[in-house]
């Protein structure tokens, strides 16, 4: 095992065919019943063995975002709420200022975790 682990390019290539595997048994699970996202039985990507990679399958309908999506909403006003009722219990001085009402980039999101990363990793050497 130690040896396999000495070598990333083997470990990734079992891994990914772990998972390909994986996706193409039927008893994974991943039929759309645990939730429609998870369903490989219509994916939009296929196997391609002879180049053993995951490539993009040609359209053959327009995909229904609507259903795919259904729960989206509910879900993510679910968040919303809790990350307020948790802003509403911390400190002042300690809320990260981030306006959940607007729309934000992944980079504004990761700049503002890199932000808070950086000043508990200075605040714990000065020992606040």
């Amino acid at each position: 095992m130690a040896d396999i682990l000495g070598q990333p390019a083997k470990v990734k290539a079992n891994v990914e065919d772990v998972v390909d595997k994986y996706m193409l048994s039927s008893e994974n699970n991943l039929d759309g019943s645990v939730h429609t996202a998870l369903d490989t039985t219509n994916a939009h990507v296929k196997l391609d063995p002879d180049r053993q990679k995951w490539v993009e399958r040609e359209p053959q309908e327009e995909t229904n975002l609507e259903y795919l999506y259904k729960n989206v909403e509910q879900e993510q006003n679910s968040l919303l709420q809790a990350l307020e009722e948790y802003q509403n219990t911390i400190d002042p001085k300690d809320n990260a200022a981030f306006d959940l009402s607007k729309n934000h980039t992944m980079a504004q999101v990761w700049a503002m975790v890199d932000a808070a990363a950086k000043k508990y990793d200075t605040e714990d050497i000065k020992g606040v």
